[in-house]
């Protein structure tokens, strides 16, 4: 872990005890603080600034790109009175650092994410913890938001085969029967015309067998027709898989799509039978099949 230490304002007592504390993976940063992150901001793991939190927010504000990619930002005012995380709290930790370091610092820690706010995960940050993708309208989310900030149990229905979790502010059971109006469904399931907010789970694969160079749009398009067919939602796919020959072109699909690319090398293909035999397959590549078999192996 790269952490760099960037004093907006002078505070020497507070340098030294923030290097104490992060030890020799810390860089005390020497220069101007624009400079800090102009050069080291794809490299760092964790910025901690001293300095005001509006100056601090006037530094990283250009450079803020996505928070799954950006560093994690710590403010820590010249008094030293206040620990404040300013990006990356849960994604990268820094809430939990930000607790240490005002225990070592004898200061307090201001943690404003909603989690913290509502003593609940929200929906964005529970999908982010389970590994799902969120899917539902801006005013299902909020109608959810509505119940975790008035202190209410939000029903959470869980689809088989995934484990009845328990989650703080959630009301968790199994998925049966007709769903209220205001819940979040765990499932890799199509309920149509539901009025849910939905965390799905990137459980499904797709195995293809495709021409070379094939128009990338109408394989996106074909595939989410046919996951649709089966009852299944697009969010929950996550994994493409073909053989070792078609890994350019899997990879592109695969980046279209935000899931990963699989790939099975032939010679593993060819003692495998394929439910739905192939001719075009076994006439170009000898095989009995792709889109099956590759998810046989």
């Amino acid at each position: 872990m790269t952490v760099v230490i960037v004093p907006c304002v002078a505070s020497s007592f507070l340098e030294k005890a923030i290097l104490d504390f992060f030890g020799e993976k810390a860089l005390l940063w020497s220069g101007p603080p624009r400079e800090a992150f102009e050069k080291l901001w794809e490299s760092a793991d964790l910025f901690v600034c001293i300095g005001s939190l509006g100056i601090v927010v006037r530094f990283v504000a250009p450079f803020l790109k996505d928070k799954k990619e950006d560093p994690g930002i710590l403010c820590v005012p010249g008094s030293g009175d206040f620990v404040i995380p300013l990006c990356g709290g849960h994604a990268k930790g820094v809430n939990a650092l930000a607790l240490r370091l005002a225990r070592f610092l004898k200061a307090q820690a201001v943690l404003t994410t909603a989690s913290e706010a509502f003593g609940a995960f929200t929906p964005r940050e529970l999908a982010e913890r389970l590994g799902c993708a969120l899917e539902g309208d801006r005013e299902h989310e909020k109608a959810v938001l509505g119940l975790l900030a008035r202190g209410k149990q939000v029903p959470f229905f869980v689809d088989d085969p995934f484990p009845l979790l328990p989650f703080p502010g959630y009301d968790t059971k199994p998925l049966t029967g007709p769903l209220p109006q205001t819940c979040l469904v765990l499932s890799e399931r199509l309920f149509p015309k539901t009025p849910a907010l939905f965390l799905r789970p990137k459980t499904l694969a797709v195995g293809l067998g495709f021409r070379k160079a094939c128009d990338t749009e109408r394989l996106v398009a074909h595939i989410r027709d046919f996951l649709e067919s089966q009852g299944f939602a697009l969010a929950s796919l996550g994994e493409l898989v073909s053989i070792s020959r078609k890994a350019k072109d899997l990879a592109l699909l695969a980046e279209k799509l935000g899931v990963q690319s699989v790939l099975v090398d032939e010679d593993a293909l060819r003692n495998i039978p394929a439910p739905s035999p192939s001719p075009c397959a076994e006439k170009h590549l000898g095989l009995p099949g792709v889109a099956e078999p590759v998810l046989l192996a």
